[in-house]
């Protein structure tokens, strides 16, 4: 289980590894597989590409807190599926990174992008600015930005905290920490 997160509906979803979805609408006590998820054409294909390959897994998850029935399922390597029927159906809406390995030290760096969707997933568009467009590092512990609505907080794997506006401007806030896995904006 990589994921668990509340809806403001009172059901609980958790995301695992395969990648699949699950609900719960007894605080836990039972879960129900959300098939929808699964059975995207796209699910064949999702696996960690080492040998021998690893099952795809379902590592992001987010819910609307305005609408629970809007869920987005980030799948390592798959995408992002979106739907807006409490799971069922999904689509995806955004491709993948090149690799699930890319790595600061590799030539070229990582090659991670971030973006942003104004429409429920609909369209998305990038926030990298000059320096990370790609980003030679890996981004991970991506969260709201606690004073700017549409920013972010963001890690990455050399150990640095930055906010990113909903303009797309880059203001480092930490570097020199070990790897930063998750934020918690307080």
């Amino acid at each position: 289980m990589w994921q668990i997160r509340a809806a403001s509906d009172g059901g609980l979803y958790a995301s695992t590894e395969p990648a699949a979805l699950f609900r719960s609408d007894d605080c836990g006590a039972s879960w129900h597989e959300i098939e929808a998820l699964a059975a995207l054409p796209e699910a064949e294909r999702w696996c960690v590409p080492i040998e021998p390959p690893q099952p795809g897994r379902a590592r992001a998850l987010v819910i609307d807190e305005a609408d629970p029935d809007r869920i987005w399922v980030g799948v390592e390597v798959g995408g992002v599926a979106r739907s807006t029927d409490r799971g069922d159906p999904y689509s995806v809406t955004v491709a993948s990174a090149p690799t699930a390995f890319s790595h600061y030290k590799d030539p070229g760096g990582a090659c991670a992008a971030l973006y942003r969707s104004d429409d429920q997933g609909q369209s998305w568009r990038s926030l990298c600015d000059e320096t990370h467009s790609p980003s030679p590092v890996n981004f991970h512990g991506l969260v709201p930005g606690p004073d700017h609505v549409g920013g972010v907080l963001v890690g990455t794997d050399i150990g640095e905290v930055w906010r990113v506006s909903d303009n797309a401007q880059w203001t480092e806030l930490s570097s020199g920490l070990p790897l930063v896995w998750s934020l918690a904006a307080v």
